[in-house]
């Protein structure tokens, strides 16, 4: 019966988000994304359980918000996710390197030292001002990318996306087993990929992320140690409306000493250190959604200051 209902769900879903795609693509650009903002900005605040998981999050990371600032930094992060997804459909039209372009940059030589290179890079960012962005410029500059994304179960809602990512990105991975061999078949053609890399990953690595150990998917260090591969993070900051500012930052640097998993850990504290100042720089614009950290310390009465 579950099942049943599942995919009676799933056609109403599909046509709900198929509507919000047309207004985002009917809709001026800048208009698209202040809808989206008072959307979002309008029904997030009243989802009362994700907001407890937000609330906890700001417990666990250890940043003092102030109960007068909570509720406010919630409301700035709906918006933004609102602005991200109605700015998402209409982004492969936007042209980063126009006169008139709404996009500050900084650091593309780390992008143009992978192209006169002609060698791969591994690029990742968080959930945090308008994503996308990062992957998208990166690919007009001329690189040729591949994202990783988790595939949404819906069918029909998965298509609209992908098809959305397949212009924002030359390809599509899904994550998993399979993403990984493309990965590599990827790097292998001295192409690039980019992935978000700060959700929980349960098969991954335990990573300190705000003094607590975060399971953080490590395949991108594995894959940078063994493809020789510059690892580099990449910044979208959200500066007022549509107007974003994106940041390419130095690749990491690689460890000369120690095993592979020395080597990875290591790696992977210096992404999740990344992540977390700009995080403490802009926190309305970090999806706190997600549960990062281990499931029992959602359960209420369990924080600690242990790691």
């Amino acid at each position: 019966m579950k099942r049943f209902f599942k995919y009676l769900f799933y056609p109403i879903e599909a046509l709900l988000f198929a509507l919000f795609v047309l207004i985002g693509f009917l809709l001026p650009f800048a208009w698209g994304s202040k809808a989206g903002a008072l959307l979002t900005g309008f029904l997030g605040p009243k989802l009362s359980r994700i907001n407890q998981i937000i609330r906890r999050n700001f417990e666990l990371s250890g940043l003092k918000f102030s109960p007068q600032e909570q509720p406010i930094l919630i409301k700035k992060m709906w918006e933004n996710l609102g602005r991200t997804f109605f700015e998402y459909v209409r982004l492969p039209f936007q042209d980063p390197f126009a006169k008139d372009s709404l996009y500050e940059m900084e650091g593309l030589e780390h992008i143009d030292m992978l192209l006169k290179n002609k060698q791969p890079g591994l690029l990742f960012s968080a959930h945090y001002g308008n994503w996308e962005l990062g992957t998208y410029v990166a690919q007009k500059r001329g690189l040729k990318i591949a994202q990783i994304t988790r595939f949404l179960n819906n069918p029909l809602v998965r298509f609209f996306v992908n098809k959305v990512h397949e212009r924002v990105a030359r390809k599509v991975i899904p994550k998993g087993a399979e993403g990984a061999k493309q990965i590599i078949k990827e790097l292998k053609k001295g192409h690039s990929v980019s992935m978000l890399a700060d959700q929980k990953m349960n098969d991954g690595m335990a990573v300190p992320f705000f003094g607590r150990d975060a399971m953080t998917a490590s395949a991108f260090a594995k894959m940078a140690l063994k493809f020789n591969c510059p690892l580099i993070p990449f910044q979208v900051i959200r500066l007022e409306g549509v107007r974003c500012k994106i940041i390419y930052y130095p690749p990491l640097s690689v460890p000369q000493t120690g095993n592979v998993q020395e080597k990875k850990l290591d790696l992977l504290t210096q992404m999740n250190q990344h992540i977390e100042s700009w995080i403490e720089d802009h926190p309305e614009q970090w999806f706190w959604v997600h549960r990062r950290w281990p499931k029992e310390l959602y359960k209420k009465g369990t924080i600690n200051d242990s790691t």
